[in-house]
């Protein structure tokens, strides 16, 4: 088992917007295909994906609010 930090990129982007959360958690998370969006008109914002042996499984994105803080989205 092999879990890794991946860049989101044009060969697994779907598999991305792919993954949901929990339904009581909708009205907590953003869909991943809105939070690849906002990154790509806020540079600052990361977006890796979590992989499990190279297919993703989780994701989640890194927003730097202050010089200091940066939130995990």
């Amino acid at each position: 088992m092999n879990i890794t930090l991946t860049n989101v990129d044009k060969n697994n982007y779907e598999d991305v917007c792919d993954l949901s959360v929990a339904e009581n958690q909708y009205d907590y998370v953003a869909e991943n295909t809105w939070s690849l969006v906002e990154s790509k008109f806020n540079p600052s914002y990361q977006t890796p994906a979590i992989c499990l042996d190279g297919k993703p499984v989780g994701f989640f994105m890194w927003v730097p609010e202050t010089k200091r803080r940066i939130s995990n989205w």
